[in-house]
């Protein structure tokens, strides 16, 4: 038979139908619209198709279609948004204004991304009957299934299975090495420089990032901080309000009001304190803070090395240490200082050899960029020596011209000149008036100056005795640079 519409019906007998259109025996039953060269459609107007398997199918509403399964050329399902952007199959795009628009994705919009423009899609949702004649500004996203994808390489190659994220060029996937959004899981290899396309199985969500099982956390946190420089755009942000993790926690950096922990530990570097450090318990520190020395018997010096070197010099502080006192009066004669004060370490030496085995206490403070203060100069004091006789007013004495000069004092063991200093004399028919020493400016020290009045009671002579000026001071003789403590005046003779 023939037809001029293209309507064919086959029997059971499987006779052959229409022009240049054969139907083979084994079809039975059907219904063919179309010849196979023209288009050819299909239009059930006010009414429903029912595809049922059991023998008896009746579509229960108007305007669908009803089936027990469907099957579709097409590897996506797909719904229709509209874009003021000219979109092309394939990119990422993200969520945009107003209402139910959609827009080319970019770095900035990395948390709005939605899904990617369908190519061919199997479903259309969004497309009523009629719509297909103005589809301008109208694009198919791509829901679930499988779509092309353009991706770059610039996070790396991309291997199946690896989740793509958006990259920093609008509309391109990437390699996701961080959480944050992603569109889907890659179903092919890409390697290649430039931009490219591949297959990607739809998955708009969430990706918490891989570790990768070859990394402890040192190795780890080196690779992070490797790769700190990449733009602050591209950073992932987690906002929640706890995080457990049952092995570690591996950062470049914390920033917490408030951490309790049972031990921290600095990796590789130095632990710093932007503030001051308040302690409720004991703080404990190393070796090479604080420590012991014994000088033996008989020798002069001991050494102390540090374990570890100090970034700079520290500050060394010693005392000797006795556990009871029997042999301090061996110890008086004995003074010790520092020397040779390192990154490394440091010298306790002695003036004298070790009468006793003597210990110790030393204490190492690492301070950053420690000052250093001088001495200054201090005003003069200009003393009186005031002669008065017994139960008589002394005059006001003159003021001499020419005074002895009081050389710097030499160390010595010999304890200060403390008693009164009386010169007995006859009485005299006048009184002679005892010319005023000047005592020069002392050099800088640590003795306390001078600050008793000297008087010389006089008894009352029977004849005038003159008093003579004390004897030429030797020239002062260096003092040896030992630790400063308080000298002893030389005496004076009558």
């Amino acid at each position: 038979a023939t037809s001029t519409v293209g309507f064919f019906v086959s029997t059971t007998t499987g006779l052959t139908a229409g022009k240049d259109v054969a139907l083979p025996s084994t079809l039975k039953n059907y219904i063919i619209i179309g010849n196979g060269k023209t288009q050819a459609g299909m239009g059930i107007v006010n009414g429903g198709l029912c595809v049922d398997n059991d023998g008896w199918c009746t579509a229960s509403t108007t305007g669908r279609v009803s089936s027990v399964t469907s099957t579709i050329g097409g590897t996506d399902l797909a719904e229709m948004y509209l874009s003021d952007d000219n979109l092309k199959p394939g990119e990422i795009i993200a969520v945009a204004t107003p209402a139910n628009h959609v827009s080319r994705a970019d770095i900035s919009k990395v948390n709005k991304t939605l899904g990617i423009v369908a190519t061919d899609p199997g479903i259309i949702m969004g497309l009523a009957p009629g719509d297909e004649t103005s589809l301008a500004g109208k694009y198919p996203i791509a829901l679930a299934g499988r779509v092309p994808v353009w991706v770059t390489s610039e996070n790396g190659p991309i291997e199946p299975g690896d989740y793509l994220t958006l990259s920093t060029t609008p509309g391109m996937g990437a390699k996701a090495t961080k959480a944050g959004p992603v569109v889907g899981q890659a179903l092919e290899p890409f390697d290649s420089s430039g931009i490219g396309k591949i297959s990607v199985f739809v998955k708009n969500s969430y990706w918490g990032g891989v570790l990768d099982p070859v990394f402890d956390g040192q190795a780890l946190l080196a690779n992070l901080l490797s790769n700190s420089n990449l733009p602050n755009l591209t950073s992932s942000v987690v906002f929640t309000d706890r995080l457990a993790a049952g092995l570690e926690i591996v950062t470049p950096q914390v920033i917490t009001k408030g951490l309790i922990t049972e031990g921290l530990t600095a990796l590789n570097g130095s632990l710093n304190i932007q503030g001051d450090a308040i302690f409720f318990g004991r703080p404990y520190f190393n070796s090479d803070t604080a420590g012991l020395g014994t000088i033996k018997q008989g020798s002069r010096r001991v050494v102390v090395t540090f374990a570890r070197d100090y970034l700079e010099t520290p500050i060394i502080n010693t005392t000797i240490s006795m556990s009871d006192e029997s042999g301090i009066s061996q110890i008086e004669s004995v003074h010790h200082f520092v020397t040779g004060m390192s990154a490394h370490g440091f010298t306790i030496s002695l003036t004298v050899p070790a009468p006793i085995d003597l210990t110790f206490n030393w204490l190492a403070t690492a301070v950053k960029n420690a000052k250093t203060f001088s001495s200054i100069d201090e005003p003069t004091l200009n003393l009186p020596l005031i002669l008065s006789p017994p139960n008589e007013s002394p005059e006001e004495p003159v003021a001499s011209t020419t005074a002895p000069i009081i050389p710097e004092p030499i160390a010595s063991t010999t304890p200060p000149l403390t008693e009164e200093i009386v010169v007995p004399v006859e009485p005299p028919e006048e009184i002679i008036p005892v010319e005023e020493p000047l005592i020069p400016e002392p050099i800088a020290s640590t003795t306390p100056p001078l600050t008793e009045e000297i008087v010389v009671p006089v008894e009352p002579p029977e004849e005038i005795i003159p008093v003579e000026e004390p004897p030429p001071i030797p020239e002062p003789v260096p003092p040896t640079p030992l630790p400063d403590y308080p000298p002893s005046l030389p005496p004076l003779e009558p």
